[in-house]
């Protein structure tokens, strides 16, 4: 019975969808799914050691903070697991329509 509970859990998850907002270049949407997506990432990848807090608003993320390796940095900075954030930022800063 708790392993369908947990799975519930994680599915609901799953397609969570995170609005950062953007001060400069626009919100940031953290999309799980297409993080949880790909390969060898799992939930525990990132909560909590990267992301300590699980309820939207309470991490303070910020650009500073990405390029020292912090949050999306870990994977992000670098070419480390994912993309380099040098010079991609709209691949992740969305610029509302006028």
């Amino acid at each position: 019975m708790a392993t369908i509970i947990l799975t519930g859990m994680a599915l609901a998850a799953f397609d969570k969808k995170v609005v950062y907002p953007g001060k400069t270049y626009g919100d940031v949407t953290f999309d799980h799914a297409k993080h949880l997506g790909q390969k060898g990432v799992t939930c525990k990848v990132c909560h909590p050691a990267i992301i300590a807090k699980m309820k939207a608003g309470v991490n303070k993320i910020t650009m500073a903070d990405i390029n020292k390796g912090k949050f999306c940095g870990v994977c992000h900075a670098e070419k480390k697991r994912a993309f380099a954030i040098a010079n991609n930022c709209a691949k992740c800063h969305i610029k509302p329509k006028a």
